[in-house]
């Protein structure tokens, strides 16, 4: 099925980039949609951990397939399926079920310690280093329920995606081994991005700079495993991108069906700290400067 639709996935990569590169157009290209703000685990840098505590009702089914529907017909093609963990209810499960059935390409990012369904999607693995480092930021014994959970799934579409903070960024080549020995096909590398000055995890622009001529060496000896591209990594070195940050490519809204703003973190985000590769990427595209290619 992904062979009879990649031209498809091409073509519509080519439209985006003549809008984004072109045209000028502010229109979005993709969306973010959290099934559910629950979660099984408490790992040190959530940035959802606040929103948990609301309160509110999330969307049911028929409200949260609606909202797919809608977004879609916006002419958005691709949705990441994020915040909360997806795969922790039959309900949830089933609002992923909806939201799938209506964009062209779908990533769902999971902390891997629940069974992992069978959908048509690309799987986002939340990995954090070693087997240690990683049961440190998520809880004892996560990383056993996740590598059991792997070997038992029914895919091999999934990717791991680190963010490096205080309490892992030394670690960057084990973490790279460790997502090779789990089976995935590859890994990528975010930074943490603070929602208050004092965060303890937070790496100053100094550290992260030291991180990235790690991995833009890992990079030089393996380009294929690791996802990042040099020229995001470049951007990423500094917070001058973050003034004009494109967000609104790709709008991001909660289980209750609201917009964040101004992107996925929520109001609370530090942009002038933020870590995150994707908007990056997408501004390498609009001002034409993308050497790399973004490929996942």
């Amino acid at each position: 099925m992904f062979v009879i639709m990649l031209p498809y996935y091409l073509a519509h990569a080519a439209v985006e980039y003549i809008k984004l590169r072109y045209l000028d157009s502010r229109e979005p290209i993709g969306c973010s949609l959290a099934p559910t703000i629950r979660c099984n685990l408490d790992c040190k840098h959530c940035y959802e951990k606040v929103n948990r505590a609301s309160g509110k009702e999330e969307l049911g089914l028929e409200a949260m397939d609606r909202l797919a529907e809608r977004l879609s017909r916006q002419g958005m093609k691709h949705c990441t399926l994020t915040d909360g963990e997806p795969l922790i209810s039959r309900e949830s499960i089933d609002k992923c079920e909806a939201i799938i059935s209506h964009f062209w390409m779908n990533y769902i990012v999971t902390n891997g310690t629940m069974e992992i369904i069978d959908f048509p999607v690309t799987y986002i693995l939340s990995l954090d280093g070693p087997p240690a480092v990683h049961d440190a930021i998520r809880g004892e014994g996560v990383f056993h329920r996740m590598r059991q959970n792997l070997k038992a799934s029914p895919t091999d579409d999934i990717y791991g995606l680190c963010t490096l903070n205080a309490l892992n960024h030394d670690r960057i080549a084990d973490t790279i081994d460790t997502a090779r020995d789990l089976g995935l096909r590859g890994v990528m590398f975010n930074w943490h991005t603070p929602s208050r000055a004092d965060d303890p995890l937070w790496l100053d622009y100094d550290a992260r700079n030291r991180d990235i001529d790690v991995l833009l060496q890992l990079i030089e000896d393996d380009p294929v495993f690791i996802y990042n591209t040099r020229d995001e990594l470049d951007v990423l070195r500094n917070p001058d991108w973050t003034r004009t940050c494109p967000s609104y490519l790709v709008p991001s809204y909660d289980a209750y069906g609201g917009r964040k703003e101004p992107c996925i973190f929520g109001e609370g985000a530090l942009c002038e700290k933020c870590g995150c590769h994707v908007y990056p990427a997408l501004k390498l595209s609009i001002d034409g400067k993308r050497t790399g290619q973004y490929r996942i």
